[in-house]
């Protein structure tokens, strides 16, 4: 199995899907998980939301797709928490990807 060589440095917005493809060719598995809602971190607190959630509620959902053998096989999938889901239509248009990337890549310039 071949690794992918790539310092948290090199990869910008622009460049993850190219790595996401990367990775998944020689075997990582590749998902995305929803953890929970309104964990007490910095952008929440700093947002003025509500606490929703504990730090403990997103880091199990985190960690089953992780480390799960019954979901090992599992590639390309969206988790909300616990379940594979379907993600919010917006995530799946080209356009609003694309926007959401650029945008990324100026202010991490």
């Amino acid at each position: 199995m071949q690794a992918c060589l790539h310092t948290p440095g090199e990869i910008k917005p622009s460049t993850l899907p190219g790595a996401i493809q990367e990775m998944a060719a020689v075997g990582v598995p590749v998902n995305v998980v929803h953890p929970a809602n309104e964990m007490p971190t910095r952008m929440v607190a700093e947002s003025g939301f509500p606490i929703g959630s504990s730090l403990d509620d997103g880091v199990l959902p985190v960690l089953r797709a992780a480390l799960d053998s019954k979901i090992a096989d599992v590639r390309g999938a969206y988790f909300d928490r616990f379940e594979v889901a379907d993600p919010h239509p917006q995530a799946l248009d080209p356009r609003a990807r694309e926007a959401v990337v650029a945008w990324l890549d100026e202010v991490s310039a």
